[in-house]
This record gives C-alpha cells, sequence and structure tokens, in this order.
C-alpha cells in the first residue's frame, strides 16, 4: 500500500513537471519531465541548501538549456516548480503542527 502510494505521489509529480513547462510554453515530452523531476529531486536532496533551492534551478537551467530553452525561462520553470511544491507540501506541514507525539510506551507497560 505504502510503496504503491509513493508511486502515485512521484508519477503525479513528474505530471506537474510537465504541466507547468506545458504552461509556459516548453514543449517537454513525458519521458524527459521523468528525468528532470528525477534530477530536480535527486538535487534538492543534497543538504547543503534549504529545500534544494538555488542547487535546483542551476540543474534545471543546465538540462533545459540542451533543449533550446532560453536559461530565463528554465529558471522561471524552477521557480514555478518549487512554488507548486511548497505549496502542496502546506497540508502535510499542517497536519505535523498539530500532530500530538505523545510517547509510546513500551509492551511491557501495557500489562502484556
Amino acid at each position: 500500500m505504502i510503496l504503491g502510494l509513493g508511486c502515485f505521489i512521484h508519477a503525479f509529480t513528474i505530471v506537474v513537471v510537465w504541466s507547468v513547462g506545458r504552461a509556459q510554453g516548453i514543449v517537454l515530452p513525458v519521458p524527459d519531465a521523468a528525468v528532470l523531476f528525477t534530477v530536480m529531486i535527486g538535487v534538492a536532496l543534497i543538504p547543503i541548501s534549504v529545500g534544494g533551492w538555488g542547487l535546483r534551478e542551476l540543474a534545471v537551467i543546465s538540462l533545459l538549456s540542451h533543449h533550446g530553452v532560453a536559461p530565463e525561462k528554465a529558471m522561471l520553470f524552477s521557480v514555478c516548480f518549487g512554488l507548486v511544491f511548497a505549496v502542496a507540501s502546506l497540508p502535510g506541514g499542517l497536519v505535523w503542527l498539530f500532530y500530538s507525539f505523545a510517547p509510546v510506551r513500551p509492551l511491557a507497560e501495557h500489562g502484556g
């Protein structure tokens, strides 16, 4: 169940990458959007910036320049994706904020 949900979320994020590109007039086939998504997420995981901002833009500009996209347009694409990703993360942030982190008692204390 969790693996399927994870795959669905990644597939949905690839559709978001494709949609943001399409909205900005960047013709990006779905396989290329999948590669771009993989690179953006991989670069964002490098722990030298907050949320991958800056590194992601550099990676997107370098990848999309090979497809003939102007650096300014690639930068706008990456910033828009980052904003969409931040907005999509808000519900999870709210759950995390209001979630009770009650300590779990060991099984021996439950009487069983």
